[in-house]
């Protein structure tokens, strides 16, 4: 049923008007038949269900009170009891949920993907795409850096066909296989700029889907096919041979119009017009978006104080400036290798399409592939045709617009505060010994580091995955409970024991593993609200005042984004704050360490990554010292 229709029957079994014109087209990659172990569940998959209303409003409620003044808790309070009333504007908009969940395969995915990503407006660069440093090697030349890129490209491409054919394992959850739709999401799949929202497109699962990448070297593009006349991927040599082809035709920079996709999205959305109207432009521009993904060859990055892994991230995430990297990056695509000329082999991801872990399989396996011993290259006789460069033609005004948009990524460069705090004195298998989840630790830890550093003045949350439903995404998790900020208040002051903050600690924990296990559940809060808000603006009558009230503004304030990067091997994964006076800390597990990367922006003078690790690190001892006491 098409979703026009589906709209129609809301509006006459809810009474409510809904309004879907400007919605985009949404691509749901999926091959047509399930051959392979990868996707053999997939249609026992159950639906993401929609929370009950009340319990979600009394769950508001019990979060937002430690937020609150006494008055403004009574004000959220009765704009809760009114909302809720039997028969009210509460009732009529979950109404509408539960219509679109007995419509759609998946009630929330639409509206999550345009609310959380493709209608904001900020630069994908530092403050949106996630990126990680995969490993440092010791390159002596362009050619070791090439002919490390040709194993990374090899094994890339080992790796689509595991997902093309469907032979990867599943992800699981609780023992249970999860959705794996997001795996061909990866491969030729881009976002488009628009005035107000972006929108996705992918090409992968088209008759005769691309084979091609994107190299990008010296500000300059060039498509590599990367499959032989007979479909059948190119050999190490061969790939190594492709890019010295790139190499010896990039020695000079070329204006970088890769800088203009990582300007402000309506900014970007103005010039990719005026950029398409060139014939030439834009074909080179559905040959970016439709490759399978774009491999950045990198200058050298200058040597800092900072630990070497993190210049490498710092690279990777914005390239450092417009004079050095950033031109070799066109950062609506799904996902960039990026190799230096001195070592650095990175990642970064445009986040609305996936989440993190398909992508993360894919390092580990990069990684793993990359250990095995080198394979001596060996020449070939069957013909590939060279590398062909995207040459664009640019006037006047589009010079100009590269200028501007230069000047923007090199704020964003010089705005990105990185940190990283590599923590040895403990790891999994101790809190494992204890007993406890090391998830909900780490949690604890980084609020009452950043309680310890700021005060109560904003929000904790980690995402929890909704991949155990068809086709879900992600629900947020608020870490600042009531026995965190107790717990947190008990830590730091003089006049509670150890017992006491022990105590608070265990019930702060056992209350987010409950709060995991109900968003696990589908029964988390921040689906709903996404949900009942969209509703309601959609139907024309305004955002209702529920979430415009100083108790949802404060609940929503998430100075700290925080999760689990699931790896194997030491990485260093990033990704931006959501407020501009927030922190973004993903954090890597280990048996014997734990591993945290801060990014926060130096244009909010009261953030400090190197703090707040520091306040982190100062927690997780002390932490650790409760529990050793424990009796």
């Amino acid at each position: 049923m098409k979703f026009t229709s589906i709209c129609r029957q809301l509006v006459s079994q809810s009474g409510v008007r809904r309004n879907l014109s400007h919605a985009q087209p949404f691509p749901r990659p999926f091959p047509k038949h399930i051959k392979g172990p990868m996707t053999a569940h997939q249609n026992d998959l159950p639906r993401q269900p929609v929370a009950p209303l009340r319990q979600t409003m009394d769950k508001y409620l019990k979060g937002v009170r430690s937020l609150l003044t006494q008055d403004e808790f009574q004000n959220t309070e009765k704009l809760v009891q009114d909302f809720t009333i039997p028969g009210g504007l509460g009732e009529k908009l979950h109404s509408v949920l539960i219509e679109r969940y007995n419509q759609l395969d998946n009630w929330i995915e639409d509206w999550w993907l345009e609310t959380d990503f493709l209608c904001s407006r900020s630069p994908l660069t530092t403050y949106a795409n996630p990126g990680m440093i995969m490993t440092s090697e010791n390159f002596k030349s362009v050619e070791d850096q090439i002919r490390y890129s040709a194993n990374v490209l090899a094994a890339a491409l080992e790796y689509r066909k595991l997902v093309q054919d469907h032979q990867l394992e599943p992800d699981r959850l609780r023992g249970q296989p999860m959705d794996m739709t997001q795996y061909f999401k990866i491969f030729s799949t881009c976002r488009l700029p628009g005035k107000e929202c972006d929108h996705l497109v992918h090409y992968g699962e088209d008759d005769d889907p691309p084979k091609h990448i994107i190299v990008a070297r010296n500000n300059r593009f060039f498509r590599l096919n990367v499959f032989d006349d007979d479909g059948n991927p190119l050999t190490k040599n061969q790939l190594l041979q492709q890019l010295q082809f790139v190499v010896l035709q990039s020695q000079t920079e070329a204006p970088p119009v890769g800088v203009l996709t990582t300007n402000y999205r309506e900014v970007w959305a103005d010039v990719y017009n005026r950029l398409c109207e060139d014939e030439t432009n834009r074909t080179n521009v559905e040959t970016l978006q439709k490759a399978l993904f774009i491999l950045s060859l990198d200058k050298s990055v200058p040597k800092t104080n900072q630990d070497e892994r993190l210049r490498g991230l710092h690279n990777t995430i914005h390239g450092c400036s417009s004079s050095l990297n950033s031109g070799n990056r066109w950062m609506d695509k799904s996902f960039h290798i990026v190799v230096s000329e001195n070592g650095f082999l990175g990642m970064i991801m445009e986040h609305s399409p996936v989440e993190a872990h398909p992508l993360t399989r894919l390092s580990d396996y990069i990684l793993d592939k990359c250990k095995e011993p080198e394979e001596e290259i060996t020449p070939h006789n069957r013909f590939v045709p060279d590398p062909i460069e995207l040459r664009f033609n640019l006037n006047d005004q589009l010079l100009h617009d590269i200028e501007k948009a230069k000047v923007n990524v090199d704020k964003c460069c010089h705005d990105a505060d990185l940190a990283c705090l590599w923590f040895s004195e403990y790891g999994v298998k101790f809190l494992k010994s204890k007993g406890i989840s090391t998830d909900s630790y780490i949690q604890m830890a980084l609020q009452l580091a950043f309680y310890r550093l700021h005060g109560l003045r904003g929000v904790l949350y980690e995402v929890a995955t909704q991949h155990n439903f068809l086709y879900g995404r992600m629900e947020i998790v608020h870490s600042t409970s009531p026995e965190a900020v107790d717990f947190c208040k008990a830590m730091m002051s003089n006049n509670s024991s150890t017992k006491e903050k022990r105590a608070l600690l265990q019930r702060a924990l056992k209350t987010h593993k409950s709060d995991v296990n109900e968003a696990l559940n589908g029964n988390g809060m921040d689906c709903l609200m996404v949900g009942l808000k969209k509703a309601a603006i959609e139907s024309g009558m305004g955002v209702p005042d529920i979430f415009q009230d100083i108790g949802f503004e404060s609940y929503t304030k998430y100075r700290l984004v925080s999760s689990q990067a699931p790896t194997k091997n030491p990485v260093y994964p990033s990704y931006g704050p959501l407020q501009s006076d927030g922190y973004g800390i993903p954090y890597t597990v280990y048996p014997d360490c734990l591993g945290f990367v801060a990014l926060s922006l130096k244009q909010k003078p009261e953030t400090d990554s190197a703090r707040i690790l520091q306040c982190a690190e100062t927690s997780l001892l002390e932490m650790k010292t409760l529990l050793d006491e424990e009796i």
